[in-house]
């Protein structure tokens, strides 16, 4: 394998690590919180908190890169990664798993800033695609993990040491492959510059993203909360009273499976047509989800409507809008 396709390759892990604790966060939670003594609702502070922190990466991470290289700024990622995961497995109290949001944070928005602009600038737009897919896998992997390690009567602590292990393995490979890590750009000794006919489009990616980051991170961790803590009570009432929210139940087994194909399927258009065909595509799709379906629908034919039409947003638009921004 050539050393320009094993980065890739590195690249694609690392993205299915980093869609890996998001998702599982949420299904560890409830056990998380019986052990650490807090409420339910503490959920949304570390989330909250883990954001915060995942933001201001994101926000200097072209700085750092400029100023030390992307390959030691991925590599320091990488471990604070690792680091994170680590204290979450072994927080003693709700100051502990605090400290480990961020430092999950930090890492996870250098590391996702720095793989993103690499494979944009130096890969192309067919690999965005793939990249965002890989991203899917990791969001898909991640609850199933934890409720296997839950279903098995382990600790909940159990469950993040495969994804610790993982992470670290990541940082190992970034770390020996340091110096490929660097743009074409930084090699040369140059900074990229953004055209100036581009900064409206770069506006709206900033835009996109914020939209498609509030979705991901509300549902994305309060989903499991939701169907084992609280829907099951909505659907006991509705059944009582005729409603149709028994079918709905399977839902949550196909969470996260629509993050993965729908990327991958577009990688291949990506390659061939303009980003700008699937950002439209999107965009519509998001329109449909959050619009009204012929009156007010009981709460879980809604959940499943919105699941089904908000699914290609989120999933097609990520990698397209980084495609249009940057691969012209």
């Amino acid at each position: 394998m050539s050393r320009h396709r094993l980065i890739l390759l590195i690249a694609f892990v690392a993205f299915i690590a980093l869609g890996m604790p998001k998702a599982a966060f949420g299904v560890a939670w409830p056990s998380m919180a019986i052990d650490l003594s807090a409420p339910l609702a503490d959920l949304g502070l570390f989330v909250a908190i883990h954001t915060g922190a995942y933001f201001v990466a994101s926000l200097v991470s072209g700085r750092l890169s400029h100023r030390i290289g992307n390959g030691p700024m991925l590599t320091a990622s990488a471990w604070a990664l690792t680091l994170g995961l680590a204290g979450y497995a072994a927080a003693p109290n709700r100051a502990g798993l605090a400290l480990a949001a961020v430092v999950l944070g930090l890492g996870g928005g250098l590391l996702d800033a720095g793989i993103n602009a690499h494979v944009a600038l130096d890969y192309g737009a067919r690999a965005m695609g793939l990249l965002h897919a890989s991203f899917g896998i990791g969001a898909t992997m991640g609850p199933l993990v934890m409720t296997v390690i839950l279903a098995l009567d382990a600790s909940w602590r159990i469950g993040f040491v495969p994804l610790v292990a993982l992470q670290a393995g990541i940082a190992i490979a970034i770390w020996r492959t340091s110096a490929d890590w660097d743009t074409a750009a930084e090699k040369s000794g140059g900074r990229p510059r953004l055209p100036s006919a581009q900064r409206t489009t770069a506006a709206l990616a900033v835009l996109v993203f914020a939209l498609i980051g509030s979705i991901e991170v509300s549902t994305g961790s309060w989903t499991y909360t939701l169907l084992t803590e609280g829907l099951h009570h909505l659907l006991l009432g509705l059944d009582a009273a005729g409603g149709d929210g028994g079918e709905d139940r399977p839902a949550a087994a196909v969470c996260g499976v629509h993050c993965v194909s729908l990327p991958m399927s577009c990688a291949r258009t990506l390659e061939y047509d303009s980003p700008t065909a699937l950002i439209r595509f999107s965009a519509c799709a998001a329109i449909s989800s959050s619009s009204p379906r012929g009156g007010a629908p009981a709460p879980p034919r809604f959940l499943r409507d919105a699941r089904i039409s908000s699914a290609p947003s989120g999933g097609t638009s990520a990698p397209a809008v980084i495609s249009s921004a940057t691969c012209r």
